[in-house]
């Protein structure tokens, strides 16, 4: 897809403390995610990857959409997205980013819905206000009980259900084992995911994220 580059800065938008090359090589769409997404390509519809990064999602799509958008409040992650991504920059739970996009068919999301990142209400309604009159989103989000270590920043499913007022929502559990090469690894992981440290006694962590599909309508 040839697309022209569209660069927004808003103010209150932050840069990404963390290296830019370590998320620019993940390059892995969960099954769960693409599966959800995968059934609108080729329909001529608008993808949204909502906290984009580095542009990983969007990526996996590309050639599936009319366009791809990517949305992030990290210029620096935005900047390795690549000419085939239009850009939006800002923070997702304000109204003035939402106004730069055009309208939305299909928002995809990969983590991004923390309760220390993001009012999942307010969100919930840009969101529905961005999507078009029969718009679908699908949402890949970290459980409560994710990596077993007791963090409150993730969503409960009734959490999700209660802040997702305006859509239609399925959810659906992804459960695996993760292992982690040592427990030094483990404490830079969580820190480039903006949790805290805690005392690491094992390198296998379970997982356990939802995929929240939500629906103004059927496209």
């Amino acid at each position: 897809m040839d697309v022209a580059r569209k660069v927004s800065h808003n103010s209150g938008a932050g840069l990404s403390k963390h290296d830019v090359t370590y998320w620019h090589k993940k390059t892995k769409v969960p099954l769960s995610l693409a599966s959800a997404v995968e059934p609108y390509m080729n329909r001529g519809l608008r993808l949204l990857d909502l906290g984009c990064g580095a542009g990983r999602v969007a990526h996996h799509f590309r050639g599936g959409f009319s366009e791809i958008w990517g949305l992030d409040r990290s210029f620096q992650l935005l900047e390795q997205t690549g000419n085939d991504v239009l850009i939006a920059h800002g923070d997702m739970c304000r109204a003035e980013t939402w106004s730069q996009l055009p309208p939305i068919h299909v928002i995809v999301s990969n983590c991004v819905l923390r309760k220390d990142r993001c009012d999942l209400r307010r969100l919930s309604g840009l969101m529905a206000e961005g999507l078009s009159r029969n718009g679908v989103a699908a949402l890949r989000v970290q459980a409560e009980d994710d990596l077993g270590m007791g963090y409150d920043q993730f969503y409960s499913k009734q959490e999700l259900v209660d802040g997702l007022r305006e859509f239609e929502v399925e959810i659906s559990d992804e459960r695996y084992r993760q292992k982690f090469s040592s427990p030094d690894y483990l404490l830079e992981f969580l820190q480039r995911i903006d949790l805290p440290s805690k005392a690491v006694r094992h390198t296998v962590l379970p997982r356990h994220y939802y995929l929240v599909k939500c629906r103004l309508g059927g496209v």
